[in-house]
């Protein structure tokens, strides 16, 4: 089999540090396919450190500029050595993520894919957020062969708002993200406060300045600290509010590598959101899970599927602070039920959630159990 994996849009990778599940994503995949022997060929506009030791072709075509106008000659450009790399490469199958703004050149795409077997992997849509886009959507879409959503919620928006079918194949993980000797290591820190951590992207819609203001009431009983890695527009904001909080931490943006050391010597691992952003299917928390450390997280369609309605993890409502608290007093106050269920979550999460059985749904063209 020979796949092109297309990245449509640029700054992919260093856009806030290397930092975020969409790159978990895209290794993860990337790897599935090599796994399988599929020749790869990758096509976006810059490449990162986490995908050099790939046995794949890489073909980058930079951007030049900035801002909406520069992003849309460079996406006709791109999209004129796509034509190319489809041509030379001859590809059996081109596995595309999808790009609001690249969705505006729908025409070209469709002279570009014409008879090629094209999936389409979509974790939003620029519809969600204006109306108007839902044009661009739907015409983007319909030239898949198969519409991958991430979530039901986000296939139920394509079904309702759009007409369109899709299949909904969450994230995953890879089996060796998180290696055994690191999950089975016991939670260790030199200060003695319950460490409570979150991984990822920090942008507006994720919950974080909920979660952090919810916590107050924590640390106002417990000695805590709450530190969050990663990188994104929210971080000035987030360092703003930890100038008057001593236990909130912001190390900035860490290795991709290095996180699974980070989750695996924390307490508690903290998933919150935001009603915007509750269709989304958290990579964070597949890699708690692998972590094997208690987890407290937004309840939301997604979350209790994959939590089992709080069997391996704890759930905490919607915008409810005191709801967190609860969650985060009960995973303190019952040490060891909580090490149970993380211990479950991570055999569960590698048994059933991996990488390798979501590319196989995704090339069945069956959404994931």
């Amino acid at each position: 089999m020979k796949v092109l994996y297309v990245i449509p849009y640029p700054k992919f990778f260093s856009q806030h540090n290397s930092v975020g599940g969409h790159i978990a994503h895209c290794v993860g995949i990337l790897r599935s396919f090599l796994r399988r022997g599929a020749a790869v060929r990758f096509y976006g506009e810059e490449i990162d450190d986490v995908l050099k030791g790939l046995d794949m072709e890489v073909n980058l075509y930079p951007q030049k500029g900035s801002g909406f106008l520069a992003r849309q000659i460079w996406l006709f450009g791109f999209l004129r050595q796509l034509q190319v790399n489809v041509g030379h490469f001859q590809p059996d199958v081109v596995y595309m993520r999808y790009s609001a703004s690249a969705a505006l050149w729908y025409p070209l795409f469709r002279r570009v894919l014409k008879g090629q077997r094209f999936i389409l992997e979509v974790n939003s849509l620029g519809s969600q957020r204006k109306k108007f886009l839902s044009f661009f959507d739907r015409k983007m879409l319909s030239l898949a062969s198969t519409v991958v959503c991430i979530s039901e919620l986000l296939s139920e928006f394509v079904s309702q708002e759009l007409g369109l079918q899709s299949i909904v194949v969450p994230n995953g993980i890879d089996v060796d993200r998180v290696p055994e000797e690191l999950a089975s290591l016991k939670a260790k820190n030199n200060t003695g406060d319950i460490q409570i951590v979150y991984a990822g992207l920090l942008k507006p819609d994720y919950g974080l300045e909920f979660a952090i203001t919810a916590l107050d009431g924590i640390a106002e009983n417990h000695h805590i600290r709450f530190t969050l890695y990663g990188d994104g527009p929210l971080l000035p904001k987030l360092r703003e509010m930890a100038k008057s909080r001593s236990w909130l931490n912001l190390p900035g943006a860490i290795a991709f590598g290095d996180i699974p050391y980070l989750l695996a010597k924390s307490d508690i691992l903290l998933y919150p959101s935001s009603r915007f952003n509750q269709f989304q299917s958290p990579t964070k928390l597949f890699e708690y899970m692998a972590a094997a450390r208690p987890i407290s997280a937004v309840k939301t369609k997604q979350t209790e599927k994959l939590l089992c309605n709080g069997e391996f993890g704890d759930l905490f409502d919607l915008d409810d602070a005191d709801s967190l608290r609860e969650s985060i007093v009960k995973i303190i106050s019952n040490p060891e039920g909580s090490a149970s269920k993380a211990s479950q979550a991570r055999k569960i999460v590698l048994q059933e959630h991996t990488w390798d059985s979501r590319l196989e749904n995704i090339l069945q063209g069956e959404s994931s159990k």
